[in-house]
Formats: C-alpha cells, sequence, structure tokens
C-alpha cells in the first residue's frame, strides 16, 4: 500500500483511485452531527440584524430560544428568521423592544395583534 501511494504521490495524485476515496455524497461524520437549522450568521444576514442584536432578543425572550449543536453553535428555526423579519421592521417603525415582546406573545398564543399594534 505504501508503495502504491509513493506512486501516486509521484503523479501528482497522492489519494486518487485509493481505498481512502469516499463515494459521492457519502459522509464522514455521523448523522447526530449533521444540523437542521440556521446559523446565526445565516440568520444575521438574511434578516440584516447583527448577531449581537439575535443573542440580545433571545435573553429577552422575543426570540425563542435556540438549540444547539454538538459543538454549541446556535441552531435557529424559520420560525426564528419570521419573528426576526418582523421584529428588525417594527423597530425601524418606533417600536420599543416591550411592544415588540408583548406582540410577539400575543402571536405566539395564536391570537391577531392587530388591535395592539394599532394602539402602539
Amino acid at each position: 500500500m505504501r508503495a502504491r501511494f509513493q506512486r501516486q504521490r509521484q503523479r501528482g495524485r497522492p489519494f486518487a483511485d485509493s481505498a481512502l476515496d469516499l463515494a459521492p455524497g457519502v459522509k464522514v461524520y455521523p448523522l447526530s452531527m449533521e444540523r437542521d437549522g440556521l446559523l446565526i450568521g445565516e440568520v444575521a444576514r438574511r434578516s440584516g440584524a447583527s448577531r449581537k442584536a439575535l443573542r440580545i432578543y433571545e435573553t429577552a425572550g422575543i426570540l425563542p430560544p435556540s438549540r444547539r449543536t454538538l459543538s454549541g453553535y446556535r441552531l435557529y428555526t424559520a420560525e426564528s428568521l419570521a419573528v426576526l423579519s418582523f421584529l428588525t421592521q417594527a423597530r425601524r417603525l418606533g417600536f420599543t423592544l416591550g411592544e415588540i415582546k408583548r406582540i410577539v406573545a400575543i402571536r405566539r398564543q395564536g391570537r391577531s395583534a392587530c388591535a395592539h399594534v394599532r394602539e402602539f
């Protein structure tokens, strides 16, 4: 095996056709490491909010708590992205974080927040 590796290396193909090659689409890591969500940078880029703002909104309870990967990275759902999009628009319109928190809580209960938004 070592002689084969050395011959391939001399040809400029260190691992071509060797036993170390993986088939296309094969993953080396276990399924438990795959993620089904958005990382904080992806959510920040799509929503226009900063990463720091995301952490603040999560701490304040405006965003639902994020799940974590095995390595500790935050994973956000599509629902979090929708809430964040609403939040950034509401901030641009002049709503305070307290008002936004109340509106989001009303929506989580399944009720319409239209009357409360008009109040503000």
